[in-house]
């Protein structure tokens, strides 16, 4: 039996309004013109109010799931929600790896499943709500080879470092739903090795739209990368991370302090102090300079973890790098 899968998107655009096909999911500014979608009978399950939703979404995707061997009859609730939950997660990964590109808030709104021959429609709200560094959900445009490049570290991530294995431990009763919207609880951070805390922290941070606090978010991805102990944090994250880009001697300098700067921010915040009106970048009790740290800070982070992801994830990956961090300065 077919079953057809919509994706609505919100802050995520294509250039030129082509169409992009992302593996098996086709990618477009337009309302998919599937005959499915727009049948009475799909506008009926969806209801009126989603429907006038619609134009707030900035683009759309689609794909078809076939259930071999199986019939209406034969398919249940809980094939729904898997078919459902499978395609949410997929699909939402690829738009968290589109922060890899540029600085956006591209993220997956709903994704709305619908099988005409059992009469039969599943809804799954998303949870993963992100802002850019201004705190805003502007659209931003990507092109072809962007869209193609944040799919290949997408697969060179889950390839190389993600966890193979059972990710939740689901508890009995719990459905794939409860799953998307429980997820953090359910992963045990112990569990993660430093680059999955770094990418739980980059998640935070891109989920925040009070610039301080966004700031603040991360700041603890340089401490899962750069740190093993507890002692003079934030001098050994500015200076190791300045030394694993490397650079001339005032491109240390200026990585380094933009970390300092965040640490700095995020200790005040965190102990409810407040701002600094005196620093390296400015007043930063001022909205103009926190959005000017956080899009330095956000640019640095990006350039950080593709570097690993693409080049240097076995170098993370151990719990104690000790050495590694010291022939980073001392070579």
């Amino acid at each position: 039996m077919e079953v057809n899968v919509m994706f609505r998107f919100r802050a995520f655009q294509l250039a030129g309004g082509t169409q992009v096909y992302n593996y098996t999911t086709s990618l477009s500014n337009s309302f998919p013109s599937e005959e499915v979608f727009l049948s009475p009978d799909f506008l009926s399950h969806i209801g009126r109010n989603r429907q006038n939703s619609f134009q707030k979404d900035s683009s759309f995707g689609y794909f078809k799931n076939i259930f071999v061997n199986k019939t209406a009859d034969d398919i249940n609730e809980y094939d729904y929600d898997t078919t459902a939950f499978m395609a949410n997660e997929n699909i939402n990964s690829f738009m968290f790896f589109l922060w890899f590109i540029k600085d956006c808030a591209a993220h997956l709104y709903e994704t709305i499943l619908h099988a005409p021959k059992a009469d039969a429609s599943f809804i799954l709200s998303n949870h993963e709500i992100f802002t850019n560094t201004h705190g805003r959900q502007d659209i931003e445009i990507f092109t072809k080879d962007e869209v193609e490049s944040a799919s290949r570290l997408m697969n060179d991530y889950r390839k190389n470092i993600q966890k193979t294995g059972e990710i939740f431990s689901i508890e009995p009763g719990f459905t794939f739903t409860d799953v998307a919207k429980y997820r953090l609880n359910l992963s045990p951070y112990n569990n993660m090795h430093r680059i999955q805390r770094a990418m739980t922290f980059l998640n935070f941070a891109r989920k925040q739209s009070f610039i301080p606090l966004k700031i603040s978010m991360y700041v603890p991805i340089y401490e899962c990368l750069f740190t093993d102990n507890e002692q003079e944090i934030r001098h050994k994250i500015g200076e190791r991370c300045a030394y694993y880009l490397g650079g001339s001697k005032d491109e240390k300098i200026y990585n380094y302090n933009i970390i300092k700067e965040a640490y700095d921010i995020r200790s005040r915040i965190l102990h409810g102090d407040k701002l600094s009106t005196k620093s390296k970048f400015g007043n930063t009790s001022t909205k103009d300079v926190q959005i000017e740290i956080c899009k330095k800070l956000d640019n640095l982070t990006r350039i950080v973890l593709s570097k690993i992801i693409m080049h240097d994830y076995e170098l993370f990956l151990p719990d104690k790098i000790s050495n590694f961090y010291d022939s980073l300065i001392f070579n």
